[in-house]
């Protein structure tokens, strides 16, 4: 048996690239964070608006002052461009969740590829030593039938 053990050449970069693979995972979760951050204030903003437009429309049979209209109306407006710009960063962190999904994908690929080199060069290592171990146990075995049959001979 031999005490070789089996060694991948492309080691180190394998590990380099479970790292990244890592910190791109890590930064796809940190985007999804960020984009569900984004989109709640986004429907918060939407909800405060309804509120405020439902306020700003009397109701049936009541009166409003016109500076209170005004006021409503006003507020609706803040929450408008509010939520304009809420829409724009969801959508820029959207965005940016695909790109980094894109990324992570990438880094995936990058890495299987040397894990499946890695397995092919075991593959071929593994019966490379099975041969020579194989080799061995011949070599062994030969010289002892060998020695056997002259024993046999000789009486």
């Amino acid at each position: 048996m031999t005490a070789n053990r089996f060694t991948f050449r492309l080691q180190r970069l394998l590990a380099l690239r479970q790292m990244a693979e890592r910190a791109a995972a890590i930064a796809l979760g940190t985007a999804q964070a960020v984009a569900a951050e984004a989109h709640a204030a986004e429907e918060s903003l939407a909800r405060r608006r309804a509120s405020a437009r439902e306020a700003m429309l009397p109701h049936p049979g009541t009166e409003r002052r016109v500076a209170d209209l005004r006021q409503v109306a006003f507020l609706v407006e803040q929450i408008d461009a509010r939520a304009l710009n809420a829409g724009k960063t969801a959508k820029v962190a959207d965005r940016n969740v695909q790109d980094t999904r894109e990324r992570l994908g990438a880094r995936v690929q990058e890495r299987r590829i040397l894990e499946r080199l890695r397995e092919r060069h075991l593959v071929e290592w593994s019966r490379g030593t099975e041969r020579l171990e194989r080799e061995m146990m011949d070599g062994i075995a030969r010289p002892a039938a060998g020695a056997g049959t002259n024993t046999l001979t000789d009486d």
